[in-house]
Order: structure tokens, then sequence, then C-alpha cells
């Protein structure tokens, strides 16, 4: 979870312009879409998407509202985390 949340705060600096970590956001973008082709469940596809969305975000300077949907996503899947322990 905490590369999920490393990776959220790098996808937040591209959507507020608080500088570009491209090393970060590539390898958080790496990381998710390897996630999901590793544990091939929905909520890992759903983090491959994400990571998609990532790398595409870095190279092309994307600012949408997609960000508020992964941000949704994050937070479900933090409460599900803090729900089961």
């Amino acid at each position: 979870m905490f590369l999920d949340a490393l990776s959220f705060i790098g996808l937040s600096f591209i959507q507020f312009n608080l500088g570009k970590p491209v090393e970060l956001l590539v390898l958080s973008g790496l990381y998710l879409i390897a996630k999901g082709l590793i544990f091939r469940d929905f909520m890992s596809f759903v983090d491959m998407g994400i990571g998609i969305y990532i790398l595409l975000a870095t190279l092309f300077n994307i600012q949408s509202f997609i960000y508020y949907v992964i941000l949704v996503w994050f937070a479900y899947k933090i409460s599900i985390l803090l729900i089961d322990t």
C-alpha cells in the first residue's frame, strides 16, 4: 500500500503543477502495470489502468478529472485495508 500511496503522491505533483518527479512516476506506473499482470484480479487490473494513466500523464503532462477518480480508488483501497485489520 505504501507504493500505491507513493504513486498517488507523484501523480498529485503533476495534477497540481508542483513539479514532475519523472523517475518516481515512471517507476510507479511500471509497478502498477506489473502488479496487474502478476496478480490478475479486478483490483490489480484497475491498478494497471492507473499505471498506464500515470505513464501517459507523465509523458503528456495530462491534468484531468481522472485524477479524482483515482483519488477515490485509493481511498477505497485504504478503507478496505483498515477494515480488514
